[in-house]
């Protein structure tokens, strides 16, 4: 596997998770649920780091 192709694939991964979390903010800003909020994003929190 080649640096580039490494490097290439990371970028994909950032930008799939990113825009996952993007459409998850949207929808948890759309529903409106504090506690139900709370508990997603400390799962995204969880996951991102």
């Amino acid at each position: 596997m080649s640096p580039s192709f490494r490097s290439q694939h990371h970028q994909y991964i950032d930008f799939y998770r990113r825009r996952l979390f993007n459409t998850a903010l949207t929808f948890l800003t759309r529903q409106g649920n504090a506690s139900m909020n709370a508990a997603i994003f400390r799962f995204f929190f969880y996951f991102s780091t």
